[in-house]
């Protein structure tokens, strides 16, 4: 026979660490949800100014020709994407598991806050692609200007 496991009962600065992580994990679906809202606002706005930067830029219909077309493009149609990758983050559906069952409960939950948590990162790296593309599309707007 085994003796019972003898040791110290945890501090109270272990019992406010193990409190702290339990509140984030249980916070964990809103502040993603949040971000993608949050993404969903800002690429509103900035394809919006973009669109309207474009617009009524005095470029010659030869400057938005061949690849430019591409490089003018490019940035609304990233902008695009990450936008449906972060609806898809605040998209409703019904999630299936025994509500009997603790295990599967959390199960359902982990597999809920994965899910979306990779829908927002996809939506963020597309975002900053589309930054990325929008500086190189202002690069070669300045240098058709300059020409």
């Amino acid at each position: 026979m085994t003796a019972p496991l003898q040791g110290m009962p945890p501090s109270q600065e272990d019992l406010k660490w193990l409190e702290l992580m339990d509140a984030a994990r249980r916070d964990s679906l809103q502040s993603i949800e949040d971000a993608a809202k949050q993404l969903i606002g800002l690429d509103g706005i900035i394809s919006g100014i973009y669109y309207g930067a474009v617009t009524f830029s005095k470029l010659p219909a030869t400057a938005l020709a061949g690849a430019n077309r591409i490089v003018f493009a490019a940035p609304v149609a990233l902008w695009l994407i990450s936008l449906i990758a972060a609806v898809l983050v605040l998209m409703p559906r019904a999630y299936a598991y025994n509500p009997h069952s603790p295990d599967e409960a959390r199960d359902a939950y982990t597999r809920i806050v994965a899910t979306k948590d990779t829908r927002l990162k996809v939506a963020l790296w597309l975002f900053v692609a589309s930054i990325i593309a929008l500086l190189i599309a202002l690069f070669n707007y300045l240098n058709i200007l300059a020409a």
